[in-house]
């Protein structure tokens, strides 16, 4: 046996004992007969089983018990590793690709729409959100309400703007004048918003800036302290891209890509 292993069984073997000696002394008198013949009899039975379970796995080419559950106390010492890791990130949850968050009985307006203080967008073109079901007038309710919002998307002159447009092997994407279209379309409902956005005291601000320098590549929405990230993969469209859902502004994956947002805000005035 390993130091480990030597440990481990150390430990097992007095965690037993100590229980058997509990048992013992709780054991009426007129029990104890009883007791020790219940007790010899387990650890017979304990084993001859783990015995002939060994020699079963053994003909069967698999591996010892030992080694089962030495394998499967290290799964459990690797979910106790993703739960800190989670608490210290911040992340949530993780969809296979971001089409998933709906399937899954989540709604984009209705998370839009749960906006207390803050709302950040970012993406490509963001021709999706623009052409959501009462995406203007839900986002003008929004400013009466105060909350503030920004939305980033890339500039059609942006000398980059073709790097992540994949026309070679994605079938919905025509070529490059097409993805400027959808951006162009995209850009023309927002430049309404802001045109019929409401001013005054107490209501929200609107701002809209196109990215004429850096790159868009992963898709950002940030709702107050809760946030959406979907990496933007070369193969594939936006919605069959991994999501990573985020909470707590101090969180380590939510500040970073809130900097992401906030560096590209700053190129961009």
């Amino acid at each position: 046996m390993r130091r480990g292993e030597w440990q481990r069984f150390v430990l097992f073997l007095v965690l037993g004992l100590v229980l058997l000696v509990l048992a013992y002394y709780a054991t009426p008198d007129d029990k104890i007969k009883e007791f020790r013949s219940n007790a010899l009899a387990s650890a017979a039975f304990v084993l001859l089983a783990v015995t002939l379970l060994n020699f079963v796995y053994w003909l069967a080419g698999g591996e010892p018990i030992a080694a089962q559950l030495e394998r499967l106390a290290g799964d459990l010492v690797s979910s106790f590793d993703v739960l800190k890791d989670t608490q210290q990130t911040g992340l949530q949850r993780i969809l296979g690709t971001s089409r998933d968050f709906e399937r899954k009985g989540d709604s984009w307006m209705g998370k839009l729409m749960s906006a207390k203080q803050n709302v950040d967008l970012m993406g490509y073109s963001l021709l999706v959100w623009s052409t959501g079901r009462d995406f203007h007038s839900e986002v003008l309710a929004l400013l009466k309400r105060g909350v503030n919002i920004r939305v980033l998307v890339m500039d059609p002159s942006n000398p980059h703007f073709a790097a992540l447009a994949n026309y070679h092997q994605i079938p919905s994407i025509k070529d490059i004048e097409s993805v400027k279209g959808e951006v162009i379309r995209a850009i023309a409902v927002f430049d309404a918003i802001a045109a019929a956005a409401p001013k005054g005291p107490g209501m929200g601000t609107f701002e809209l800036r196109k990215i004429r320098t850096g790159l868009v590549v992963c898709q950002v929405c940030r709702i107050d302290d809760w946030l959406a990230a979907i990496p933007y993969l070369y193969s594939v469209v936006a919605s069959e891209s991994p999501l990573l859902q985020i909470r707590g502004a101090g969180a380590e994956l939510f500040r970073w890509y809130t900097r992401e947002f906030d560096s590209l805000w700053s190129l961009n005035p």
